[in-house]
This record gives C-alpha cells, structure tokens and sequence, in this order.
C-alpha cells in the first residue's frame, strides 16, 4: 500500500496546478508529522530497492489484462480471481479483479517489472510476509471480507501445497480424518491403496492416516470390496 501511495504523490507533484497545500490536504492522514520531501525520499528508495516476491492486482476489463497475466506467469505464480468482493459500504460489488503473487529467482525492481509485465508501477508491490500474502487470497480468517474457495486457487509451484498447508494446520483432527473417509467412500470405482496414499500425502495429511491406519485400511477394504459387487474389475 505505501507504494501505491507514493506513486500517487508523486504523480500529484508532477500534474499541473496541484500545488503543495492541495497535497499536504489530500494525504494529511499520512503525512501529518512528515514532510513531502521525506516521503518522496523513501519512495524513491523504494522504487529501486529490488525484492523476489510481488503481491499486483489487475483487471480482466483492462486492454492489456492478457499480457500481463502471461507475462507475470512465466514465473512462480499463484493467482485468484475475486468476484464478490464488496466496495467500503458493503452494498455494491467491486469490479473483478485478479490478485497474483509471483516469485523471481532473482531480486528485481518494482519499476522492472513493471516495465516487463505491462504494469503500472502502482499496480504491484513486494511483499513482506508470504503467509499473510497467501492468506489475503481466500480472505482466509478475515471474517470482515467473503471467502473464498482455496480450490479456485490457481498456482504453477509449491505456494498452493503452502497454503493448503496452512489452512489445514488450523482444521480439527476429525474433520481431516473426515475428509479422508469421504474420499475413500465417495471414489467412483476400485481405489488403489496407493492412489489413496498418494492423495493422503499430496493433501499434507500422512500424520493423520498414520494415527489411525488400520480405521483406513479397513474403510478402503469395505469400499472396494462393495464396488465389485457392483460390478468393478480391479
């Protein structure tokens, strides 16, 4: 955010007859013990500090949407579309929009990548706490916006298994032990006891099947046992 705001006050320094008083009036919450000049001070070493991990948002009804989400999806990303997010009055429904997190092997500029990703410099800022980042997605325990659904989440590298993993920390023991039960009972078919394996660890949940594997196995056993009386060959 304070990039976003720096960017704004510099454009503002820049546009013809916007004079000192109108800024200081416009950003008096912010600036009320700083000057101007020490804000343009860190902006600028903002603007040329480089970072590895970006937070942008951009727009579907933007011209250039396209290219900027192949651009900055060369790299690790991780991305959701918010279609239901309200404005401040909680009446009406923010335009949709696109939050994507990216990760560079190499630290890069906020002004670079821009540049590169058909951006304004405004539009993307680096982020501090990765875990807060990918909480901000879903809303995750933000009780003040809508949820959203993790498995709209799309992602080309491990910052969806993190995620995932951090919503599951905070999941009770019996619902994970649930939803294991559920995908054994609902699997259409005979389901391979390395198939469920591969699930249970995919979905980070290998200490709770190995609690209680018997309680599995045997849930296993029963349900592929009932699909081939159902006519299901191995």
């Amino acid at each position: 955010m304070l990039v976003r705001l720096f960017t704004n006050i510099l454009a503002s320094v820049s546009a013809v007859g916007i004079t000192h008083n109108s800024i200081l009036e416009r950003y008096r919450n912010y600036i009320r013990a700083t000057s101007l000049c020490n804000f343009y001070v860190i902006y600028v070493k903002m603007k040329n500090q480089r970072f590895y991990n970006f937070m942008a948002v951009i727009y579907p009804d933007d011209p250039n949407y396209k290219m900027q989400l192949d651009a900055l999806c060369q790299y690790d990303y991780i991305y959701i579309n918010h279609d239901k997010d309200l404005k401040e009055d909680n009446t009406e429904l923010k335009k949709l929009h696109t939050h994507i997190i990216v990760k560079f092997k190499n630290a890069r500029t906020i002004s670079a990548i821009a540049k590169e990703c058909y951006l304004k410099e405004n539009m993307i800022e680096p982020i501090k706490k990765m875990s807060a980042s990918l909480k901000y997605l879903i809303h995750y325990k933000n009780d003040d916006k809508v949820q959203y659904d993790i498995e709209n989440v799309v992602s080309n590298c491990d910052l969806l298994n993190k995620l995932k993993a951090m919503v599951l920390d905070d999941t009770p023991e019996s619902e994970k032990a649930l939803t294991l039960g559920s995908y054994i009972i609902e699997y259409p078919g005979i389901l391979p006891f390395e198939q469920f394996f591969f699930y249970v660890c995919k979905s980070n949940q290998y200490s709770v099947y190995r609690r209680d594997a018997s309680t599995f196995k045997y849930l296993l056993e029963r349900h592929n046992e009932q699909m081939r009386k159902d006519g299901y060959i191995d």
